[in-house]
């Protein structure tokens, strides 16, 4: 992916198009593999990503890319829950590129993917955060997203984490106290958003 952090002023915000799957794809496998902002370590395989942006647009679900000389640095979705009595709930998954934040570009995409799901009848917008993404945090409270409870230990931070039979944080018997890893929390705070604005 090319530098282009001094152009911030030709940052388009637009709805994802199945156009953008590649680029799409570049960027959510950058912030994955920081290992400390999404559930991945990785992006999945470019064809999983295609059907999971193709289907999303065939339902109607929000979401939006910031896109700068056409690719991807950022982007905000909405996944309507798919039972139908959970219809009217979505989850929210976000991320930029980090030649990009701090620029405003994460308010500018959740502004847009809210409106939009205020508008196709969404009630309830749900996301999940890691615990020491302040940035984020303080992000999802500005646009109104509230604090609904936190999952201790929810996230291993390493690859060699998740294949071990024990949890990072939980120690065999006798290795001493619970610690979490590379003296970051391990949890995960789930933020709600009981109604879009």
């Amino acid at each position: 992916m090319a530098d282009y952090s001094n152009h911030i002023e030709a940052v388009t915000i637009a709805p994802m198009t199945p156009r953008d799957v590649e680029s799409f794809h570049q960027a959510l496998d950058i912030v994955a593999r920081e290992r400390k902002y999404l559930s991945f370590l990785e992006a999945p395989p470019l064809d999983q990503t295609r059907t999971f942006i193709v289907d999303r647009i065939g339902r109607g679900d929000p979401g939006f890319v910031a896109v700068v000389r056409g690719e991807v640095v950022g982007w905000c979705d909405i996944s309507r829950h798919d039972r139908q009595i959970h219809a009217h709930r979505g989850t929210l998954g976000m991320g930029i590129v980090p030649d990009y934040r701090g620029r405003g570009l994460g308010l500018r995409l959740i502004n847009a993917a809210l409106t939009e799901a205020r508008n196709i009848g969404f009630v309830r917008i749900e996301l999940s955060v890691h615990s020491d993404n302040a940035r984020a945090i303080s992000l999802y409270y500005k646009v109104g997203f509230v604090t609904e409870g936190v999952q201790r230990d929810a996230v291993a931070k390493t690859p060699a984490d998740e294949q071990s039979p024990v949890s990072p944080s939980r120690p065999k018997s006798g290795d001493g106290p619970s610690r979490p890893l590379h003296g970051r929390p391990t949890g995960a705070s789930a933020i709600r958003r009981a109604r879009p604005r």
